[in-house]
């Protein structure tokens, strides 16, 4: 669920909050979602779009996540 919210922010031009997203996702499950294979290109393209400090810092954000804040993210 989460990761269908990231490819909204990335279609809508914003790749942070994307990666943000996908990399709470992954904390909160416990790692990828390999029955999603499309996550990890989407992730992948979101993170390109970004500088390495951007990037850094969107998925600082995603593992500072919890199940009970993942939602505060969008």
């Amino acid at each position: 669920m989460i990761e269908d919210a990231a490819e909204v922010m990335l279609l809508d031009g914003d790749p942070a909050t994307a990666v943000t997203l996908v990399t709470a996702a992954e904390k909160v499950r416990g790692g990828p979602d390999r029955t999603r294979p499309h996550v990890t290109a989407l992730a992948g393209a979101a993170s390109v779009a970004l500088t390495p400090v951007e990037r850094a810092a969107a998925v600082a954000r995603g593992r500072a996540a919890t199940i009970g804040t993942a939602a505060d993210l969008l």
